[in-house]
């Protein structure tokens, strides 16, 4: 969603920082801005418990696919709740106007399609007041009013084509249910110092529960 600021494990390492202290404080601003969507807007609230919270310093800011909510705790950390809720209301937006779904219809270029979306969604929000433009210009946002009441679709055509085969890898925690290339399901058991990682090989029904549990 953003893609000016970011915010990493290999930063954090160089740093003095309580990650512990960090985790916790992040998971208690995320319920309490859980709330406020709850009791403000009702929309948003029918939602926002449909998704599994995960928190990781694996992607920059937060993100979705479209089961889960991935959160970096140190971005979460520099938000007021107002921006809280606006990222939270911006991923839910990506799974009810199903960007997923619209995008593999289109075989669209990943990053091309991701700022589309961005777009069409931070303008559908801005007009609704949950923030201004330029408090989405300063989170690193993408608003360009140019596209505004445009479509991701007619946004995406608009846009320059997307240089090298860039794809979105999500993040993968011990407890990660995945789905190989052959269709077999396993569930990551350790993640390596090389990046590679373990897994415990489970049924179509095992993969089910855990993720729905």
């Amino acid at each position: 969603m953003l893609n000016h600021i970011t915010f990493d494990k290999e930063k954090i390492d160089t740093q003095s920082i309580d990650l512990d202290a960090l985790l916790a404080q992040s998971k208690v601003d995320i319920e309490r801005c859980t709330a406020l969507i709850m009791g403000r807007y009702k929309f948003f609230g029918e939602f926002i418990y449909k998704f599994r919270i995960l928190y990781t310093y694996r992607v920059p800011t937060m993100a979705t696919d479209g089961k889960n909510f991935f959160i970096n705790p140190l971005f979460c950390s520099t938000l007021n709740d107002k921006s809280i809720v606006f990222v939270l209301c911006h991923e839910i937006l990506h799974n009810v106007l199903v960007h997923f779904l619209r995008r593999e219809n289109m075989d669209a270029e990943h990053k091309r399609w991701n700022h589309a979306t961005d777009h069409e969604i931070n303008l559908m929000l801005i007009e609704e007041g949950f923030l201004t433009k330029q408090q989405v210009d300063e989170l690193g946002g993408l608003a360009d009013e140019q596209y505004k009441e445009m479509t991701a679709e007619e946004i995406y055509k608009l846009l320059p084509e997307s240089t090298g085969n860039e794809t979105m890898e999500w993040p993968v925690e011990i407890g990660s249910v995945i789905k190989s290339k052959t269709g077999k399901y396993g569930v990551v058991e350790k993640i390596n110092s090389d990046g590679t990682f373990d897994i415990k090989e489970i049924t179509y029904q095992e993969a089910k529960d855990l993720l729905t549990n």
